[in-house]
C-alpha cells in the first residue's frame, strides 16, 4: 500500500522523557542521539531529560532537549525500517526539526542555532517583562476585538492559531492580563503556558537583527522532500526561503490551522515525532484522517504494520 505519510513536528509542550528512556531500552540510537547532541552543546543532555521541568526551564535546555528528543525519534523510525515523509511541517521549533531531518541543515547546525536562539529569546522577555497564554474555547476575531477594545493592539498578539479555539496570545505581563480577564468574562479557559520565552511575538523584532547574523553562518541545503512552513504555508525551497522564513518565525503568528488544512487532504496518516502527543490531541475529532503519536513502540509498529499492507 502506497500510503502518504505526512511528518509533523512539535516545539511546545510538556515532555514526556520517560518515553524516550523506554525507547532507548529497545534502540540505543536514542541514547546515541543525545550524546551526539551533548558533544555539539557542551553539556550532557541525556542526564537532564531525567530532571524535573521546573529545573529545566530555568535555564536554556528545553529547546535543545525539544528538537533532540526529535530527531532521536525519527531515527528510531528509520533504524526500523520507517520511510520518509512525502511532506513535513513543525510547529513553532519544530520545523527546525523537520528542516533537519528533510537535510536541509545539519543536526550539530540546528541544535547550536536554537540553543543562541532562545539565550536571545530569554534575554528579550525578561528584559521587557513578558507572557504568554492559551485561549480556549472562543474564535480570533472575538480575541482582536478585545485586543482592538481594550487599546492593546501594540502590546499584545495572537502568537499562533492552533485550532479555531485554541489561540496562543502574548505581549506584556499587563496586558495579557487584561485580554485573559476580558476573554474569562465571555466564557474562555486561559492556560499559563510553561514557559520563560515568548515566542512569535512582536517584541522579538528586537533580536531579528542579531539573529539574522547567527542564521547566516550555517550552510543551508534545498530539502530532501517538501517542508511546509507554518507562517506562509509554502513550500521550503531555497536557502534563501529558508532563512527568511526563520527569522520571520521569530515575530510572526504561527498559522497552524491553516497548515494542516493544507497538509490533511493531502496525506493518509500524520505521524508526531516528538515524545508527547499536543498536536495530535488538537486533531482527536476529525475522523477523516489518522494522527499517530510516534512516541511509543506500539504506536511505531502500527504504523510498520500500515505501510507493508
Amino acid at each position: 500500500m502506497n500510503l502518504k505519510i505526512s511528518m509533523i513536528f512539535p516545539g511546545q509542550g510538556l515532555q514526556k522523557n520517560q518515553k524516550l528512556l523506554h525507547l532507548n531500552k529497545i534502540n540505543n540510537i536514542i541514547k546515541k542521539t543525545f550524546e551526539e547532541a551533548s558533544e555539539y552543546l557542551n553539556y550532557n543532555i541525556w542526564n537532564l531529560i531525567k530532571k524535573p521541568f521546573n529545573i529545566l526551564i530555568k535555564h536554556e535546555y528545553i529547546q535543545p532537549i525539544i528538537l533532540t528528543s526529535s530527531i532521536s525519534i525519527y531515527r528510531f523510525w528509520k533504524d526500523l525500517g520507517g520511510i520518509d515523509p512525502h511532506l513535513s511541517t513543525g510547529h513553532s521549533l519544530g520545523e527546525y526539526s523537520a528542516l533537519i531531518c528533510s537535510h536541509s541543515i545539519t543536526f550539530s547546525d540546528g541544535l547550536k542555532l536554537i540553543h543562541k536562539r532562545e539565550k536571545m529569546m530569554k534575554q528579550c522577555t525578561k528584559k521587557f517583562n513578558m507572557q504568554m497564554k492559551v485561549v480556549i474555547g472562543i474564535k480570533k476575531n472575538i480575541i482582536l476585538k478585545i485586543f482592538k477594545k481594550n487599546l492593546l493592539t501594540n502590546k499584545v498578539n495572537i502568537s499562533s492559531i492552533n485550532s479555531k479555539k485554541q489561540i496562543i496570545i502574548s505581549g506584556y505581563k499587563t496586558s495579557i492580563k487584561k485580554v485573559s480577564l476580558e476573554c474569562k468574562k465571555i466564557g474562555a479557559k486561559i492556560i499559563n503556558l510553561p514557559t520563560n520565552i515568548v515566542s512569535h511575538c512582536f517584541i522579538m523584532k528586537k533580536i531579528k537583527r542579531k539573529f539574522s547574523k547567527q542564521i547566516k553562518k550555517i550552510s543551508i541545503k534545498k530539502t530532501k522532500y517538501p517542508v511546509i512552513n507554518s507562517i506562509s504555508i509554502k513550500k521550503q525551497i531555497s536557502k534563501y526561503t529558508i532563512q527568511k522564513s526563520l527569522i520571520k518565525q521569530l515575530f510572526q503568528t504561527v498559522q497552524w490551522k491553516k497548515t494542516m488544512d493544507f497538509i490533511i487532504p493531502k496525506s493518509d496518516l500524520i505521524l508526531e515525532m516528538g515524545t508527547n502527543n499536543f498536536l495530535t490531541k488538537l486533531h482527536k475529532n476529525n475522523k477523516n484522517i489518522k494522527f499517530i503519536p510516534m512516541n511509543n513502540l506500539k504506536n511505531i509498529n502500527i504504523t510498520l504494520n500500515l505501510l507493508k499492507k
